[in-house]
């Protein structure tokens, strides 16, 4: 591996990163994650690049999005018992959602949940409420 410490801002980004499903290079930097070590996670396959096609022009956006690879969701399970992340399909919504998050303070950002949580939880109180 090319990443052989983890830190408490990597665990951050991860967090991130499940809670969104996508996140752009800028968002990261916000959180102390660096270029080069967004390309050290992709060397070592917890995530990868993608593109992002742009609707409205046709073109390949040249802002960098990344999303967890399938060995980097198990290592993510394994190691910080993240077992659930949010699917990287609606890119631009999720690359919205996790500026919003990395617009946060750092002990704001350690509070965050993900949407299945929070409706989880309101479908939880509707039922309290029939009882």
């Amino acid at each position: 591996m090319h990443i052989k410490k983890f830190y408490p801002k990597d665990v951050r980004f991860f967090k991130v990163l499940a809670t969104a499903g996508n996140i752009r290079s800028a968002d990261a930097n916000k959180i102390d994650i660096s270029d080069t070590r967004l390309k050290n996670m992709i060397k070592d396959y917890l995530i990868k690049e993608v593109s992002y096609v742009n609707p409205k022009h046709k073109e390949v956006e040249s802002c960098k999005i990344y999303c967890f690879t399938d060995k980097g969701k198990q290592f993510i399970n394994k190691k910080y018992r993240i077992n659930r992340t949010q699917s990287h399909a609606p890119i631009r919504h999720n690359c919205k959602v996790a500026k919003a998050i990395c617009s946060l303070q750092k002990r704001e950002i350690d509070t965050i949940k993900p949407e299945w949580e929070i409706r989880d939880q309101m479908k939880e109180a509707i039922e309290n409420l029939r009882d």
